[in-house]
């Protein structure tokens, strides 16, 4: 259990900024010891955060600025978020939210605190669109072509809908009243009607297939963009963990 990062993105949440964990861890340096209170303080740094350690005890726990992050229990880390004269509100990334009595609280609580407290830096540079938002800006700049696909789908299906209309005309006008000429109207119109209809929905899968290349193309350019901006730091926690 990551319970320091975890910790860190439970507190970014409260004050409305988004933070992944595995993007918090990858930019710690995790070893297999565990985590310390330092790697936390300067992880929520980087994030936005003003963070101090402090050492405190249970009486002034009320004059600290909350959420603040717990050590507790040998290398384990807990969110706190409310204290009042009786007991005290904590987030276990292990357990969950639990309220503790103060002697409770106070058994495994080893008197060290990171407070957090946010500045301007800290949405700004965790600010991140949702995922519809990221993917459409992959599919702004084909905008005119998807429009195209869109016409070309309304096109077809018009069509779709004709043949059965002139069909229906033959069997009650044209073969009743052997109507040879019209018969042979109606099914060239409806020789010519078939093959412009398979003329566009030949168009309209060369376009979509091009579009769709180009744009997983260019997905896939992002990732390794993205996949070699990352920090090394990342890689040997990665290499570490499946190790």
């Amino acid at each position: 259990m990551d319970c320091g990062p975890t910790c860190i993105s439970m507190i970014c949440k409260y004050y409305g900024a988004a933070v992944p964990i595995n993007y918090i861890k990858s930019n710690m340096q995790l070893s297999r010891s565990g985590t310390s209170l330092q790697d936390l303080q300067e992880s929520a740094r980087s994030l936005g955060f003003e963070a101090e350690g402090i050492r405190g005890t249970l009486a002034n726990l009320t004059d600290i600025q909350l959420p603040a992050i717990a050590h507790w229990k040998g290398n384990h880390y807990i969110v706190v978020y409310r204290v009042t004269k009786k007991h005290v509100y904590v987030a276990d990334p292990a357990i969950g939210v639990e309220k503790l009595t103060h002697e409770q609280f106070a058994e495994h609580w080893k008197g060290m605190l990171l407070t957090l407290t946010p500045t301007m830096a800290l949405k700004e540079s965790t600010s991140r669109g949702s995922t519809l938002q990221r993917y459409a800006a992959y599919l702004k700049p084909h905008k005119r072509v998807l429009g195209y696909i869109l016409l070309l789908s309304i096109v077809i299906q018009l069509i779709s809908l004709s043949l059965p209309m002139i069909t229906q005309l033959v069997m009650d006008n044209v073969l009743v009243h052997r109507n040879e000429q019209l018969l042979m109207i109606l099914m060239s119109t409806m020789l010519a009607i078939s093959l412009v209809n398979g003329l566009f929905m030949f168009v309209r899968q060369w376009i979509s297939s091009k579009t769709a290349l180009q744009i997983d193309t260019n997905m896939v350019e992002a990732f390794y963009k993205h996949l070699l901006g990352l920090p090394l730091s990342f890689l040997m926690n990665v290499l570490w963990a499946i190790s």
